[in-house]
């Protein structure tokens, strides 16, 4: 084994992390697994980091989707894989493949393998492209239609180490197939595309399905292009064509819209899709991450002879403005034309149809024919709790039918928020302070979209009030910092408001007082009288402006008085003064606006003919007074 492999692994074993690995798939391949799916990864050094996906018990009510696959590459994949083109330059992502160059007769650029481990139910594939880091993660994930993990997350991360800026798109290319079945049609909204098509991605919806028969399918699959909860990134046009001519092109196909499936020479359909992330400018240090899934998908059936399926998000979040993406299949099993077909989805008070009519006219449906119709719904003004959603169809010549789906709707998943700041200003040190506001997701789902505001009397013209966290993954923190000021002493305390919202929450305000410390005021002195005789009393009267802070200190210089005792103003008696034989300090002391600005008296005794200075300083200054003592 390569020694910095080695190492890796023995780092994140030393770390905690479990790697896992197959007995016997410790040749040739990777592979987790779970109750549902399988996840196997190329780990030679041909076809390195190929992946292809397979179930293990699939979904529990359909004993016909056991050990099947859903992306083609038993028993070591080879025919699906993932181009980059990295400054207009197409490199496949991982080894080398001789199987693909013979068949195209082109030379397919690679990269420098880096490291390669299956770790926490994870398999991670990084390549080096002269400085521009590819890596590859492979997991399992919550399907919206079952909240349960049957499909898998496939993710790239690439990073831009050079110094020099770089452009990066990503293809991804999939050899899709139902089980034995590689020719079920794509149903992506309402078209059951059966030929070549390009869908851009303005025309792209939230998922798409596929599945050979709705009576008895053997497997249903599911691929899941947009959802900011999940911190999906929906590419920028999607392609199906037949695997040859997307295989043998590594970024553009000689694609024909409309051609069928199957591939030239050969009788069978052969299907697959490429998803393409049009290339992106990445600065030195820079990332770009994409994230789709594939998997199973749910689907509620009902017999008959009218036929019924029905698909929708298992769960959502109650009171969100999201939409949910609900498709109702509808095949005539009856032996027989259906007229006058009308097909009606019934929704529960609290859930509404974002646009359209929810009874639609389908006319005329022939044996055998399969018509699919998209709703898009609203949970805006429901409140948490399972939700039916009925279907139904009727027809003039074959007997009605309808299904019942549940939606469960969960209250707001909102992130924890915190705000930090000083407890008390000084702006005579600093005008400025720092907020911080600490956000967090408790939960085991990402949150999206995340807006935190900040409002204060006080914001500096390049400061942003506003600032947002596209999507924080489960369990992570985000801190977020603003610089507050100037502030002015005018006000006691300044007021900071954050406002912490999502589509998912009505905003959460959070407040913090700032006490501001009032200015600093410079001490002054005044002595009863400017001279003495020995044996007098007098007393020195400190002053300082109304309205401010004072802090100082008064030494004695000269050895001719007597210091015997203080008297505080009356507004003063409270405070604390500790007086010596050669000073006494006033800390912190706030001279209320309503008040003269006499502090404190300090008495003392003429004890001997002489000289005597009386140092005051403070923040705002210094200030000698001197007294002279006769006989």
């Amino acid at each position: 084994m390569n020694k910095a492999i080695l190492s890796a692994l023995i780092a994140l074993i030393l770390s905690g992390f479990t790697v896992r690995t197959l007995a016997s798939d410790t040749d040739k391949t990777l592979s987790v697994s779970n109750e549902f799916l399988k996840i196997v990864v190329n780990k030679q050094t041909q076809d390195q980091g190929r992946f292809a996906i397979e179930t293990t018990g699939g979904d529990p009510a359909n004993p016909s989707d056991n050990e099947q696959s859903l992306i083609y590459g038993r028993p070591i994949p080879w025919t699906s894989y993932t181009t980059l083109r990295i400054n207009d330059t197409d490199f496949i992502f991982g080894g080398p493949s001789r199987k693909m160059e013979k068949r195209t007769g082109k030379d397919l650029k690679t990269g420098a393998p880096i490291r390669q481990f299956a770790v926490d139910d994870r398999i991670i594939t990084d390549y080096d492209y002269d400085g521009i880091i590819a890596r590859q993660i492979l997991s399992f994930f919550r399907t919206p239609s079952t909240r349960v993990k049957d499909s898998a997350l496939i993710e790239y991360e690439i990073t831009n180490k050079t110094k020099l800026t770089a452009t990066v798109g990503i293809r991804l290319m999939v050899d899709t197939k139902l089980g034995s079945n590689d020719g079920a049609p794509f149903r992506i909204g309402s078209r059951a595309v059966t030929g070549e098509i390009l869908v851009p991605k303005s025309e792209l919806l939230p998922y798409w399905q596929t599945f050979d028969s709705l009576t008895s399918p053997t497997v249903i699959a599911q691929g899941t292009l947009d959802s900011p909860e999940d911190g999906l990134t929906p590419p920028d046009r999607l392609i199906l064509a037949n695997w040859g001519t997307l295989a043998d092109n590594p970024w553009e196909p000689d694609y024909q819209e409309g051609r069928s499936f199957v591939r030239t020479g050969e009788e069978e359909k052969d299907t697959a899709l490429a998803m393409y992330w049009e290339p992106v400018t990445l600065r030195p240090g820079q990332s770009k991450r994409i994230r789709t899934v594939y998997g199973l998908g749910g689907l509620t059936l009902a017999a008959g002879d009218l036929s019924l399926g029905l698909t929708a998000p298992a769960e959502a979040t109650a009171g969100s403005s999201r939409e949910l993406f609900v498709v109702a299949y509808i095949t005539n099993t009856g032996g027989y034309t259906s007229h006058d077909t009308n097909v009606t989805l019934v929704l529960p008070k609290g859930l509404e149809l974002v646009n359209g009519q929810t009874m639609v006219q389908l006319g005329q449906l022939n044996v055998g024919d399969t018509r699919q119709i998209p709703f898009r719904v609203t949970t805006k003004i429901a409140h948490k709790g399972s939700w039916p959603i009925l279907l139904k169809v009727t027809s003039s010549t074959l007997a009605p039918n309808q299904i019942q789906r549940s939606i469960m709707l969960l209250a707001p998943q909102t992130p924890t928020a915190k705000l930090i700041s000083p407890a008390t200003i000084d702006p005579a040190v600093s005008p400025y302070i720092e907020a911080t506001v600490v956000v967090f997701n408790p939960y085991d789902l990402p949150l999206e979209t995340i807006a935190v505001s900040i409002k204060s009397p006080a914001q500096p013209w390049f400061e942003i009030p506003a600032k947002s966290i596209p999507v924080l993954p489960p369990g992570k923190t985000v801190t977020l910092n603003w610089l507050i000021g100037p502030i002015s002493a005018d006000s006691p305390t300044l007021n900071l408001d954050v406002f912490v919202s999502s589509f998912q929450m009505d905003p959460e305000k959070l407040n913090q007082k700032v006490n501001v410390m009032p200015p600093h005021q410079k001490l002054t002195g005044q002595l009863s009288r400017p001279s003495f005789r020995v044996g007098d009393y007098g007393y020195l009267t400190l002053h300082a402006p109304p309205g401010g802070t004072v802090s100082g200190h008064v030494t004695v210089e000269g050895m001719a008085i007597h210091p015997s005792r203080i008297t505080p103003d009356d507004w003063a008696k409270s405070i604390v003064f500790l007086p010596t034989e050669t000073g006494l300090t006033l800390t912190d002391i706030h001279i209320p606006k309503d008040r003269s600005g006499s502090i404190v008296r300090w008495h003392f005794k003429a004890m001997a003919p002489g000289t005597v200075t009386f140092n005051i300083t403070s923040d705002a200054g210094s200030e000698i007074i001197p007294l002279t003592i006769v006989e």
